[in-house]
């Protein structure tokens, strides 16, 4: 007969978090570092992390941005297909050089070829998250499509 043992293990039964060694394997573990530490703190919790999603994702609605429903991340996608870039990696230069938002290339997230997503981080102060909907308002008049 089978048997599954699940149990929360990090920082008990072995001495670390294990989601900062996978982020680390990922190449975003000074990141993930944080908001960990932030929520070790009680700096941020459940509620305080889903408030901020959904009115980051009310915003990019209003907004018209098309993004994916976050399961729980600190992240959200954008699909930036309707303004034609064939590099993810350049389109987010362009957002930071001409709407003043930072993102990173969801390329960076993938071993697959895609170039259409970027992803934004969302464990930022409401004021830094609203100021970022605010430049983003302004998007489809800074960057046209190609």
């Amino acid at each position: 007969s089978r048997r599954l043992i699940c149990f929360d293990m990090d920082s008990t039964l072995v001495h670390t978090e294990c989601i900062d060694e996978l982020a680390a394997r990922a190449g975003v573990g000074e990141q993930v570092r944080e908001i960990t530490a932030q929520a070790m703190r009680g700096e941020i919790d459940f509620t305080e992390s889903f408030t901020r999603r959904v009115a980051l994702l009310k915003g990019l609605d209003e907004i018209g941005i098309v993004h994916n429903v976050p399961q729980g991340a600190y992240y959200v996608m954008l699909d930036i297909s309707k303004y034609g870039f064939d590099s993810d990696l350049e389109f987010c230069e362009v957002l930071a050089r001409d709407v003043g938002v930072g993102a990173v290339p969801g390329s960076s997230f993938f071993r697959e070829p895609v170039n259409h997503l970027i992803r934004l981080h969302f464990a930022k102060k409401d004021e830094t998250l609203q100021e970022a909907l605010n430049r983003l308002e302004s998007i489809d008049r800074k960057i046209l499509p190609r």
